[in-house]
């Protein structure tokens, strides 16, 4: 990893730049509740999926058992990432503006160590929902083929 010069860099943070940082923490408050309800609406409906569409499809052909099995079980996956994802994100804000008001130099760096957890689950995240797509783009065309 490239290690840069400290003393080159001193940056200070400017009323504006904590006056954005706590607007941000008040959105991310509706976003973690927003996230955290959007997760469980996610998957039961996925889990409603996965026991029901099942039942409902007396056809073997794999195309219903990716549909009723795979599908929701990978939207699951992806809901559970999503709900760590915003975690992660509302106590990076929560731990920048209690370092703010308490003028604590240390934790507000060690901050960053939480928005770089989830820039990672960002990054995997998006990497899924291509792979999602794309696994549903196929799905969907050999289903199409099929009529």
């Amino acid at each position: 990893m490239k290690e840069y010069n400290q003393d080159i860099l001193n940056i200070q943070l400017l009323p504006n730049g904590i006056f954005y940082l706590r607007k941000s923490f008040s959105l991310g408050k509706w976003l973690f509740g927003i996230g955290m309800g959007g997760t469980v609406v996610a998957i039961v409906l996925y889990l409603t999926r996965f026991f029901y569409m099942r039942e409902m499809n007396g056809s073997h052909h794999w195309i219903f058992f990716v549909d009723g099995t795979v599908f929701p079980l990978l939207g699951i996956v992806q809901m559970m990432l999503v709900f760590v994802q915003v975690y992660y994100y509302f106590i990076f804000l929560r731990q920048c503006n209690k370092s703010i008001l308490a003028n604590d130099e240390a934790g507000f760096n060690r901050s960053f160590q939480l928005f770089y957890k989830n820039t990672q689950l960002s990054l995997i995240q998006f990497l899924l929902n291509l792979l999602f797509g794309l696994f549903y783009l196929y799905f969907y065309w050999q289903l199409f083929a099929m009529h």
